[in-house]
């Protein structure tokens, strides 16, 4: 079976993106930024609506 140039590129575009995703999560460059340490932490479960926007939200 014979691959149309359309579909060709479409899986070379799914290996590079792939390539490019699996990379990033390797090199741990997908982590979640430091809390402020000057702001207060509002501690909850993440599944409900947020109670205080002024705070760091860290989620149980």
């Amino acid at each position: 079976m014979q691959a149309t140039g359309s579909s060709a590129a479409a899986l070379i575009g799914l290996g590079i993106a792939g390539a490019v995703i699996y990379r990033s999560e390797a090199s741990g460059t997908e982590r979640a930024p430091e809390l402020a340490p000057v702001r207060k932490v509002n501690e909850q479960d993440c599944t409900r609506p947020i109670e205080d926007l002024s705070a760091n939200l860290k989620c149980r």
